[in-house]
């Protein structure tokens, strides 16, 4: 990740137990193919593709009440109209074992270039940064 004014990069570490948690409805597919505790990846892509990022680990059903409270707010209600006590609510709880992000241009006109260069010099584009993030 960048840091500091001067644009350094900063090899991310995760203290284990690295968790992505969240809310789910139980008729979900997601939560249908989950038994007991399966492995699973969360891709996540912004809007505008300058950020891409992977996580791969074990995917559970917790039934946690304390979780629920605490992460519990008007944008998770607003899907469950029964509140914290809705039939349909899960909260899912996924132990990332490895997460990587790429950070790209946001310019696709240079993004075009660069992979056209790259075909004609025989190389890897020069498309943005790649950072595996340790969680150790």
């Amino acid at each position: 990740m960048r840091t500091g004014r001067r644009n350094r990069w900063r090899r991310l570490r995760i203290a284990k137990p690295a968790r992505c948690s969240f809310f789910s409805n139980k008729e979900s597919d997601l939560v249908r193919a989950i038994e007991g505790a399966t492995d699973a990846q969360f891709i996540l892509i912004s809007k505008d593709h300058s950020l891409h990022a992977s996580t791969r680990g074990v995917i559970s059903q917790v039934q946690d009440q304390s979780r629920i409270d605490r992460f519990w707010g008007p944008m998770v209600a607003a899907w469950y109209p029964d509140g914290k006590d809705d039939p349909k609510l899960v909260f899912l709880r996924m132990d990332l074992e490895e997460a990587s992000v790429w950070l790209s241009t946001s310019n696709p006109i240079k993004m075009i270039w660069e992979v056209a260069k790259a075909n004609r010099e025989r190389r890897l584009p020069d498309i943005g940064r790649h950072e595996e993030i340790g969680i150790n």
